[in-house]
């Protein structure tokens, strides 16, 4: 994958899969709790391609694929909420509309469709909920920050308080009850969702309002450790687990050995690494090469997104396949979260789902080596 930068066709970012875990070094904790953890049907994405595709099938591998369910209010109800890594929003969408005049920039579904959805849960009903309680409701351009105004995750956003159900165990049969739960009750939401648990870990973006902060907050958790349980890569469905290691819960097959730290950058949305040297080496010559290269950790997707330096060398892997339409390139347009669209054209490369094919771009295709100090000494 590669990403165009309009102006001068290069950037500074990678962003590289690692894994489906993220840990940031505090005290050991006592506490954790659990969330049971979905993915997303096709369906529920709104693509602006052909369904079934390419650009469709890389498409999805881009949007946000995760959400969970909580329950919340008296009685209670059960709320799916979309997980988003690159924000700190902990928003349920409220069933009611907002009253007036309202902007047409949140009446289109954009990118997530949960009717499917809809047919087991629903918005939240506050008028339902004996315990519910809200503060004056604010518009966007009065609640939000100006430089947040215009990615606000809705129009219109009510302060408030309710009884939330939480899990502190793993196998998620017996809750724990927490009284006057502080979170966002939002209208016109955008794209239409039921709600977001964002799982913002940089300081600077967190704020007094968000779950990370709520669970702190409340002697839930004593940090912000959070992993992704799924068993094993076929399953969908799995655990969010916020507040423990892995050698805590599951002591016979992980240990804190062998776990290595490394030092953050913070970037925009998240934290980076910074690999020393990123290269691509044939007959002992190198023929790509990066170094000192801040990489974004970015394990909502399966995607690795190089620059079209080595973009011209992987052409030339496969210069013949392509003119003899054996394989092919596409381009299409990335997503930066669910707020939007960044506008830069990606290329990938596909081909023919021929053996032959496949045993010769093993043969031609050379690895990319990533080389960091804090994890190969």
């Amino acid at each position: 994958m590669f990403k165009k930068n309009k102006n001068n066709f290069s950037f500074n970012i990678f962003h590289i899969l690692i894994i489906s875990i993220i840990f940031l070094k505090f005290n050991y904790i006592s506490s954790y709790i659990t969330l049971p953890l979905y993915t997303l049907n096709k369906e529920n994405i709104i693509s602006p391609y052909s369904s079934n595709s390419i650009e469709d099938i890389i498409f999805g591998e881009y949007v946000s694929p995760f959400y969970t369910v909580i329950e919340i209010g008296s009685p209670p109800q059960k709320i799916p909420l979309l997980i988003e890594l690159k924000t700190n929003d902990f928003v349920i969408t409220s069933v009611h509309k907002m009253e007036g005049n309202h902007s047409e920039f949140y009446s289109n579904k954009t990118l997530y469709n949960f009717n499917e959805i809809f047919n087991k849960y629903n918005f939240f009903n506050e008028k339902n909920s004996l315990s519910f309680f809200s503060e004056i409701c604010k518009k966007r351009e009065i609640y939000y920050k100006y430089e947040e105004y215009e990615t606000a995750v809705s129009e219109e956003t009510c302060p408030a308080k309710d009884v939330l159900y939480l899990y502190q165990n793993l196998d998620m049969k017996k809750n724990i009850k927490i009284n006057k739960a502080d979170f966002d009750l939002v209208k016109n939401i955008k794209d239409n969702i039921t709600g977001v648990l964002g799982l913002h870990l940089l300081e600077n973006k967190r704020t007094p309002r968000c779950f990370l902060s709520f669970l702190e907050k409340n002697n839930l958790t004593n940090n912000f450790n959070f992993f992704f349980d799924f068993g094993n890569p076929k399953e969908k469905n799995g655990k969010l687990i916020i507040g423990a290691f892995l050698d805590e819960l599951y002591g016979n097959d992980y240990k804190r050995d062998d776990l290595y730290y490394s030092t953050a950058i913070k970037g925009f949305y998240f934290y980076n690494i910074r690999f020393n040297k990123i290269y691509v080496e044939k007959n002992n010559t190198l023929i790509y090469n990066l170094e000192n290269k801040d990489s974004e950790l970015d394990f909502q997707h399966d995607l690795i997104i190089a620059d079209l330096e080595y973009k011209k060398i992987l052409i030339s892997y496969i210069e013949d396949l392509l003119e003899e339409k054996k394989c092919f390139s596409s381009d299409f347009t990335g997503l930066e979260d669910f707020y939007g669209a960044t506008h830069e054209n990606i290329s990938f490369f596909y081909c023919e789902n021929n053996g032959n094919i496949t045993d010769e771009l093993k043969k031609r295709i050379l690895p990319i080596k990533l080389f960091a100090n804090e994890f190969n000494n």
